[in-house]
């Protein structure tokens, strides 16, 4: 067990020989317990709202429990032929639904496939290929950390990377910053900015967002491209072929890389090039698009809450069947004989059985 870990059962049985690093606990098995099935018992909300009882939370979020206060933690135990029944039923049943997710998330590739053909679809290829820098002004963002001497502040709110997400801007944690008005002008956002990432994973590098001026007088960090679209290109088709294999390609191979990351500059964001057509064309790209993925945004959102269903149920089924109010030999033959009536008795916490 992770004695520093947040409440939510981050402790297991190991199937596996070796060592830990000393911030961990570690506790042997009695032999009057069968371990997976301790495994599934321990982790169920039972018993993490018992560490959470008995722990003490320390900020900013950090959470910790002794090895004093844990193993007074009494345990409710069915006798071992009846725990190892419970447990091999929930491995089988584990086992599928973590099939099923796993499908679930095999679904959402072909989605993004699905997703990325529709946007590749929609470029025409007779249209102009023409330079970024042609068609709009890139723009950079402030810089943190200045000074500014007795100069009079404003408190602004402004845009990081982590508020530019694929397809959407996310304004769960807008932070702000104090800087004088003029200074604020040069990076203030308006309606119709295309928000690119300076850097990031490689995968979503120079993704555009169109800024439609949810929080008025927001600014942006110099790690946020603000790409001020002219006449002659609407900014969500814009947006759009960002997404696209086309963008993708350019991106990545212009990319500096690092480590884990990538990053790209002003400079090639204003050379990236791509089909233009005319501006009613572009219009009706949009449309077709736009109606096309929110087909399959909410197929996504679908599936999401199907995975969170399954999540839900195998948690439930865990409960039901370590706390004895599942009636398991009912599911798998009566293979428990007494031990079943054993498993049932043992829905009450802190009651153990020898």
């Amino acid at each position: 067990m992770n004695p520093l870990g947040k409440p939510h059962g981050s402790l297991g049985v190991s199937e596996h020989a070796g060592i830990v690093s000393p911030a961990y606990l570690v506790a042997a098995i009695d032999k009057v317990v069968y371990p997976r099935f301790l495994h599934y018992l321990l982790r169920t909300r039972l018993y993490i709202s018992e560490y959470e009882r008995r722990g003490k939370w320390m900020p900013p979020s950090q959470f910790n429990i002794s090895w004093d206060q844990l193993k007074l933690i009494r345990v409710a135990l069915p006798r071992y032929p009846a725990q190892r029944t419970i447990a091999d039923f929930l491995n089988g049943e584990c086992a599928r639904i973590a099939e099923l997710i796993a499908e679930s998330y095999a679904i959402d590739g072909v989605l993004d496939e699905a997703e990325r053909r529709a946007i590749d679809d929609c470029l025409d290829g007779h249209a102009p290929i023409l330079r970024l820098s042609w068609l709009a002004d890139v723009r950079t963002g402030l810089t943190l950390g200045q000074r500014f001497g007795d100069q009079a502040v404003v408190e602004y709110p402004y845009l990081r990377v982590a508020n530019v997400q694929a397809g959407r801007v996310d304004l769960e944690e807008v932070k702000t910053v104090a800087l004088p008005a003029a200074e604020a002008k040069a990076t203030t956002l308006v309606a119709g900015d295309v928000l690119m990432t300076e850097g990031g994973d490689i995968d979503k590098l120079g993704r555009g967002t169109v800024w439609n001026d949810e929080i008025p007088g927001c600014l942006h960090q110099n790690h946020v491209f603000a790409v001020r679209t002219r006449d002659e290109l609407e900014p969500r088709y814009l947006a759009l072929v960002t997404r696209s294999s086309l963008a993708r390609r350019y991106f990545e191979m212009t990319a500096t890389r690092s480590t884990n990351l990538a990053s790209t500059n002003s400079s090639k964001v204003r050379a990236f090039r791509f089909p233009v057509p005319a501006l009613a064309e572009q219009a009706r790209i949009v449309s077709e698009v736009t109606a096309l993925l929110q087909t399959l945004r909410v197929s996504r959102q679908e599936l999401m809450a199907m995975r969170q269903g399954l999540v839900q149920y195998r948690d439930a089924l865990i409960t039901e069947a370590v706390t004895g109010k599942l009636d398991i030999s009912r599911l798998v033959g009566k293979q428990m004989g007494e031990s079943g009536s054993a498993a049932r008795r043992a829905s009450r916490p802190g009651v153990s059985f020898a």
